[in-house]
C-alpha cells in the first residue's frame, strides 16, 4: 500500500482511506484476487483422481496402514 500512496503522493496524514486509492488507481483488492484464485485451484483439485496425494491432503481423508 505504501506503493500505491507514494504514486498518488499521499501520506498517512492526509487521511486518504486505502480504498479511496485503490479505486482512483482502478487497482483491485488483493482479498478479491486471492478469493478467485483459490476457487480456481480447488476446483482444479476437484477434478483429480480420488488417489492424488494433494486431493487426499485437502479432503482430510487419513490413508490406512503404517505411518
Amino acid at each position: 500500500m505504501s506503493v500505491l500512496r507514494k504514486i498518488m503522493q499521499k501520506t498517512r496524514r492526509d487521511k486518504v482511506r486505502s480504498e479511496e486509492i485503490r479505486m482512483q488507481l482502478n487497482i483491485q483488492a488483493i482479498g478479491d484476487w486471492v478469493h478467485r484464485r483459490r476457487k480456481e485451484w480447488n476446483h482444479h483439485v476437484s477434478r483429480m483422481t480420488p488417489d492424488r496425494t494433494v486431493r487426499i491432503a485437502r479432503d482430510n481423508l487419513p490413508v490406512e496402514g503404517k505411518r
